[in-house]
């Protein structure tokens, strides 16, 4: 019997962890030019950053999910012009973010996530991309 192997997939969250860093200000044309770089590089999601902030920030997550096509590109919700787009849920788990931001124990981190994820499958136009149950 063989075994079929399997993929890692490389996810990259620079353009949306590097901004918010202290001392780092990107720049859009910085952003579009990371973005490619990440493509090149053969990443397979990039966490592009988030929407919210400004319009010069949706411009710019936009000009990227037109362009950049390997890659899968998050968040999906704003960027509608994505060939292919994902949904990521992250929990901080420190033990520090979990006691006083969070409120909770690590033992319930695992459970609020997957209760996360559930909600996220509810509120989808498209809940069939959620059909496998969250694993814990």
């Amino acid at each position: 019997m063989t075994d079929t192997p399997r993929r890692i997939h490389i996810f990259d969250p620079t353009l949306r962890d590097g901004s918010p860093s202290p001392g780092v200000a990107l720049h859009p044309a910085q952003k579009h030019e990371t973005a490619h770089a990440l493509e090149r590089l053969g990443v397979d999601i990039i966490e592009a950053g988030f929407s919210i902030p400004s319009d010069g920030d949706v411009d710019c997550l936009t000009r990227i999910a037109r362009e950049v096509r390997g890659p899968t590109i998050a968040p999906s919700p704003a960027l509608e012009a994505a060939a292919t787009r994902c949904l990521h849920v992250f929990t901080f788990a420190g033990a520090i973010h979990t006691e006083y931001m969070l409120r909770t124990t690590p033992d319930e981190v695992p459970a609020s996530s997957v209760q996360a994820v559930k909600l996220a499958c509810q509120s989808t136009d498209e809940p069939t991309r959620c059909s496998a149950p969250p694993r814990t």
